[in-house]
């Protein structure tokens, strides 16, 4: 089963207090350096010339902390983020070796992996671990079945092309925009060596990947980086030119059946005379040596030997002879299986306890250990079983040590070793002591802002002192995790509830400012904050008006704002009030001038010269005024 990885822009990512870009989803199984390697594979280039549309499909051979990894990825847009600004979706799907081997063996490639998995296009959930039943069982997949190099140049042989010493070194691949580079990969694939697993590609070169990561290189026709790759030592193949093409090579010959070798014969045959025997006259039998005698004589020399035949007795010996050598053979054959036993025996278990040895030093380094009173007791364990026992419960131990610090907030307990390993107690004490403290969290009941931005630093400080004698165990640990998503989360809670329910002082606004970085810079609050600062700005009456309109504002915040709208309203009601007083005082004042003058013309005590015209209507005339007739005018 394949794990996944999904890298987006996001409010919150899986790593407490970080927003933007970054990894949004991820199983518990990918540890923290492959996630960060995988990571730098994950980014989508906005630049001119490459087109917004495209689909990037990558896969890639890793060797992180010693192991191997083959990751399928999928880069693709995914319109507009969070903030409204451009987005893209990286998703990666990572398999280890022994599920690799399985699908070679089936005969699947990896373009086949490609073309088979569901890719997704966005990703609108809180950012969390995926569950182990969201894993992708590759061995499930099927072979795609395709024909584009034959639609592209009339001839499925030019797939060879790519299988070339040369191109599987490293080659660039210029397809017509209509064909999926995918299927062109695949059926090359089926023609290279291994099916091509050992054969990394992408199928659009993005401005950030490193060239050296891929051997083969797919390239859009009006690429910008099309430049680069003519200059490049490697070969480019452009199909959009199809009769330019060098001729596909001939399909290598199968190699001929071997003839079986006819059984071996028996070497070893059984001899039909033992060794020479002494002859009867030399044998002594305590008795006067016996003359041979003629042919017809020899019933009366029979019987004058006392029964006694050279031919009997040379059976005989042939007999003893025989069974002599079969029971010293079966005897040596005996004592060096048992001495062969026992010296492999010795040799195999020279082997395991050498195979136990590497294996605890690679473990130890691996981890950077400093225990090294467990690493003794575990190294000279007389039981080479109990020794891997002993080492297999430490490596759970740490396993779960592992999963606790990827996520802080988990409440399972690792498994402790079920011996008395000298030299642990610091370890599971100081991981103890450090879990106490990360489960327990700061204090946040009846507090003030000023307290709970005291109490979180002290908090944090307190947690980092219990991780140093965990570094000091485990030396290759890294820094201190982040904090967990449970207790960020109960934190920026209250915080936001005291926000909320409490209208703070004006003194207290750098004191938010800071509790509020400390958190992660929460939206939310940082929201609040800077409405509030508004308020009291230059600008506050547009603020305001903003503000009137956001119903996700603390109940003092909008008070605050309606507050402000109030006072600019009656503001401007006093100005047009004393606008309008003014105006009345004027145009009184005015009355009064033009009555004066008016009285003081038409009274007869005045000191100008008046001069009564009967006749008004040479004036009316002249002057065009509405006077009326025998109207008297003074001058």
């Amino acid at each position: 089963m394949a794990w996944q990885l999904i890298y987006t822009s996001a409010p919150r990512l899986l790593e407490a207090g970080r927003t933007g870009f970054g990894t949004v989803a991820r199983h518990r199984a990918v540890s923290g350096m492959l996630a960060s390697t995988v990571e730098r594979f994950s980014q989508f280039a906005r630049l001119p010339g490459h087109d917004p549309r495209r689909v990037v499909h990558t896969y890639r051979l890793l060797t992180v902390a010693g192991s191997s990894y083959y990751v399928f990825s999928c880069l693709k847009d995914a319109g507009s983020d969070y903030t409204g600004r451009t987005n893209h979706l990286a998703q990666h799907v990572i398999a280890e070796a022994r599920e690799i081997r399985a699908l070679a063996a089936s005969g699947l490639t990896p373009a086949d992996v490609l073309l088979a998995i569901s890719w997704r296009s966005t990703w609108t959930e809180a950012p969390r671990f995926l569950d182990p039943g969201e894993e992708i069982d590759l061995a499930g997949f099927r072979p795609a079945a395709s024909s584009a190099w034959a639609s592209v140049t009339g001839n499925p042989a030019y797939a060879r092309l790519l299988c070339t010493p040369q191109a599987l070194k490293g080659c660039y691949l210029i397809p017509p925009s209509e064909v999926n580079v995918l299927e062109l990969f695949r059926e090359a694939m089926l023609e290279a060596p291994q099916a091509g697993w050992q054969t990394s590609f992408t199928t659009t070169l993005e401005p950030n990947d490193e060239v050296g990561d891929f051997r083969w290189i797919g390239m859009p026709p009006g690429s910008p980086l099309r430049a680069q790759a003519e200059v490049s030592n490697r070969p480019l193949l452009d199909l959009t030119q199809p009769a330019k093409l060098p001729a596909p090579l001939e399909p290598p010959p199968k190699p001929a059946p071997q003839p079986r070798e006819p059984e071996a014969k028996a070497l070893v045959e059984v001899e039909t005379t033992s060794a020479p025997l002494r002859s009867p006259g030399k044998v002594s039998l305590s008795r006067p040596p016996v003359q041979f005698t003629p042919a017809s004589t020899a019933s009366t020399a029979s019987t004058a030997m006392g029964g006694w035949s050279p031919e009997p007795r040379k059976a005989a010996l042939k007999k003893r002879g025989k069974g002599l050598l079969l029971a010293m053979v079966a005897v040596s054959v005996l004592v060096a299986s048992t001495a062969g036993l026992l010296l492999w025996r010795k040799m195999d278990a020279d082997d395991k306890r050498e195979r136990l040895s590497n294996q605890i030093d690679k473990f130890w380094k691996t981890h950077g250990l400093a225990l090294d009173e467990t690493k003794k007791r575990i190294s000279q364990e007389p039981n080479l079983e109990e020794g891997q026992r002993l080492l297999n419960s430490l490596q759970a131990y740490l396993d779960g040590i592992e999963q606790v610090l990827k996520n802080p907030s988990s409440r399972d307990e690792p498994r402790k070793p079920e011996d008395n390993l000298p030299g642990f107690d610091a370890l599971q004490q100081a991981f103890d002591d450090w879990r106490s403290i990360e489960n327990q969290g700061p204090e946040l009941t009846g507090t003030t802002p000023s307290r709970l931005l005291k109490r979180y630093d002290e908090w944090v400080t307190n947690r980092n002192k219990c991780w140093k004698p965990l570094t000091e165990s485990l030396r290759k640990i890294g820094p201190t995790p982040g904090i967990g998503t449970a207790v960020h989360d109960k934190i920026v809670k209250t915080a936001k509830e005291l926000l909320r329910t409490t209208q703070p002082d004006r003194t207290d606004m750098s004191v938010w400012e800071q509790l509020n970085e400390r958190l992660g810079n929460d939206s939310a609050i940082a929201e609040w904050l800077r409405t509030w600062s508004e308020l009291e700005g230059s600008d506050k009456v547009e603020a305001a008006k903003t503000a009137k309109q956001n119903g996700s504002l603390p109940p003092w915040l909008r008070s605050k704002a309606l507050n402000v709208l109030e006072a600019h309203d009656q503001m401007a009601l006093a100005k047009q009030e004393s606008a309008k007083r003014a105006m009345q005082a004027a145009e009184a004042n005015r009355a009064a001038t033009i009555k004066a003058a008016i009285e003081d013309a038409d009274s007869l005590e005045g000191n100008h010269p008046i001069e009564i015209v009967a006749k008004s209507d040479d004036i009316a005339r002249a002057n065009k005024l509405p006077f009326e007739k025998d109207m008297l005018i003074y001058l």
